[in-house]
C-alpha cells in the first residue's frame, strides 16, 4: 500500500514552481506543526497554477512580505495573488525546497549588486 502525506498541502517544486501565481482563498488559520507541538504556523487555503485548491503554510519571511504591502489584517489578503520563489534551506534537520510569498503587485526586496556574492569556478 502506498502511504499518501497527510492533509492537502502545497509541495514545492510539484504543485508550484519558482515564479508561479497563487491566490489566497481565506484569511488563514494557525495550526500546530506535527514535529514540534508547541509551535504554531499559519495556514491558508490557496489557489494553485492548476486551479487545485491546497493549504500552504506562511513563514515569517512571506508574512513579512504581506503585511508589508496589504496590512496585518489576513482577511485584506483573501482573493490577494502573490509571487513564489522557491528557495532550498535546512528545515528541522533536513534540506528542503522552502516556499516564500512576494505580493504580486510587489518586487522582492533588491540587493545591491556589490552585497551579491560571486562565485568563481
Amino acid at each position: 500500500m502506498k502511504i499518501k502525506p497527510i492533509g492537502n498541502f502545497v509541495v514545492a517544486g510539484v504543485d508550484v514552481k519558482d515564479g508561479d501565481t497563487i491566490t489566497i482563498l481565506d484569511e488563514g488559520e494557525y495550526r500546530k506543526l506535527p514535529q514540534d507541538p508547541k509551535r504554531e504556523v499559519l495556514t491558508f487555503k490557496v489557489e494553485i497554477p492548476s486551479g487545485a485548491e491546497k493549504s500552504l503554510s506562511v513563514n515569517a519571511t512571506s508574512q513579512k512580505n504581506l503585511i508589508e504591502v496589504w496590512g496585518d489584517d489576513s482577511e485584506n489578503w483573501i482573493d490577494k495573488q502573490c509571487r513564489v520563489e522557491i528557495v532550498k534551506q535546512q528545515v528541522f534537520e533536513k534540506r528542503k525546497d522552502v516556499i516564500y510569498l512576494y505580493p504580486i503587485n510587489a518586487t522582492p526586496i533588491d540587493i545591491p549588486e556589490e552585497e551579491i556574492p560571486v562565485v568563481e569556478k
